[in-house]
């Protein structure tokens, strides 16, 4: 973005968040950088800032509908990302069209992933497993972050029909769309 004809640096990253975050242990520097997304997105004004610093409003032409699902951008951001919905109130202000949530299981008793720092390539890793949630744990956390702009897909791994049904009737009124994973 500009101010006047001047290009606006991105001061808050490279002098403050880089030195800091990059100091850390990988899976410390998640937790914080995801908390204080989802932080800044569910307090008053805070989608605001967001979009003062990011700088990331959607382009109106990238508006997309398929299927009956009309979205603002066809950019998604997977579940893997953040996986205990954290950060979601905060990240739907990052110009994208549909955001995943999950894996969503009935028991949470996978252990999360191994998180790995990356400084050649400026990025925090997670390893497989995936973090999951159950649909209870799930609901909580949407309702504590409000509704989005963006449509929700849920990624659901059921280990049987029963579990997927119940799945659905738990978290049906807050999502668009579901992703049925039978692989795991």
């Amino acid at each position: 973005p500009t101010i006047g004809k001047k290009a606006m640096p991105h001061w808050t990253y490279q002098t403050l968040f880089r030195p800091l975050v990059f100091r850390l242990p990988a899976a410390t520097a998640r937790g914080i950088a995801l908390g204080g997304i989802g932080l800044l997105g569910r307090l008053p004004g805070g989608k605001q800032v967001i979009g003062f610093m990011g700088h990331m409003p959607v382009d109106p032409r990238l508006a997309i509908e398929r299927a009956g699902l009309s979205s603002a951008s066809p950019i998604g951001l997977s579940c893997r990302f953040d996986p205990q919905l954290t950060a979601t109130a905060g990240v739907a202000e990052f110009g994208l069209g549909v955001i995943e949530i999950g894996p969503i299981v009935a028991k949470t008793s996978q252990p999360p992933g191994v998180v790995t720092l990356s400084i050649a390539a400026e990025a925090i890793h997670m390893a497989s497993p995936t973090e999951c949630l159950s649909p209870d744990d799930a609901l909580k956390r949407l309702q504590r972050n409000g509704p989005p702009m963006q449509p929700l897909l849920a990624r659901l791994v059921p280990q049987s029909s029963e579990e997927a049904k119940e799945m659905c009737r738990v978290l049906g009124e807050h999502v668009a769309g579901w992703i049925v994973d039978l692989d795991r």
